[in-house]
């Protein structure tokens, strides 16, 4: 399970020009982990020097580069006010084949504070031949929060003949 909170600064000014307001002001403060934990199969990397922005940027990592049969992933994941988080992906998540019909699972909960953003940016899941994965994305936006998701998936390994060959 992975629980992770950002806070802003309100006392410092973004480094560079993202996202100025009406008043030629940065829109976000700089954001900065206040709590993180994990758990197997999940680990998370929150590099510092990805850039030089008020964003801070989430890159959850599974073992093995996938799930297999029957593992659970809960993320819980609080943005704070007029913070900006992106949460992105390193490589192609993958789901790996399911023998004896134990579903994969990834559960998410987002919760959005006043003014901040938050961008999930993953590469497409890919399913390999039997797969069975199950997912659902909750989201809580306070009215003037900000949210970009992108949500997709690849077709399987498509070189080794496995288009849509998943089971579910």
């Amino acid at each position: 399970m992975y629980r992770t909170a950002f806070s802003s600064h309100e006392s410092k000014n973004c480094q560079n020009n993202c996202l100025k307001d009406q008043n030629n002001s940065c829109k976000f403060g700089p954001s900065n982990i206040v709590t993180c934990y994990y758990e197997y199969p999940l680990k998370i990397m929150c590099p510092s020097s990805i850039s030089e922005s008020c964003c801070q940027w989430v890159f959850p990592i599974t073992y093995g580069e996938g799930l297999v049969e029957g593992d659970s992933v809960n993320i819980s994941f609080k943005v704070g006010c007029r913070c900006s988080v992106a949460l992105a992906t390193m490589s192609f998540p993958k789901v790996y084949c399911c023998e004896n019909r134990k579903d994969s699972q990834l559960h998410g909960e987002y919760f959005i504070d006043s003014e901040a953003l938050l961008c999930i940016l993953p590469d497409p899941l890919v399913c390999f031949k039997k797969a069975s994965y199950n997912q659902s994305q909750t989201f809580h936006l306070a009215p003037d929060a900000n949210l970009v998701l992108l949500d997709w998936f690849a077709s399987g390994r498509y070189m080794k003949g496995e288009r849509w060959a998943f089971s579910k």
